[in-house]
């Protein structure tokens, strides 16, 4: 334990603690389809999860996303003769699988 927590200290990460220590840390709550409006549960996952965690890759911020019932795909592609990228966001069950339409944003 002491090694972990001098690493923690050392690269500034968040300190380890047993059970949901996301989702109470920083007030995150998971993403629930079955509450409605999962437009604004998933707009409000991401945001906080970008302003309070440091990802080092897209599969670290995707696993995060994860923890909290999100899930996230890159796409790019060709409409019209011209180029796009965009994230694709989405709800996901408990189970982690994906659940109702998912919403997009493209960059």
């Amino acid at each position: 334990m002491s090694v972990l927590r001098e690493l923690e200290r050392k690269y500034d990460l968040h300190p380890s603690i047993k059970g949901e220590e996301l989702a109470y840390n920083v007030g995150l709550h998971r993403a629930n389809y079955r509450e409605g409006n999962v437009k604004q549960q998933i707009s409000s996952v991401v945001r906080s999860c970008l302003r309070n965690y440091k990802c080092s890759s897209y599969g670290e911020f995707r696993t995060l996303l994860e923890r909290f019932n999100v899930s996230v795909e890159g796409h790019t592609g060709t409409i019209d003769g011209r180029n796009y990228a965009g994230i694709v966001y989405g709800a996901l069950t408990d189970d982690g699988y994906g659940t109702g339409p998912p919403s997009s944003r493209v960059k």
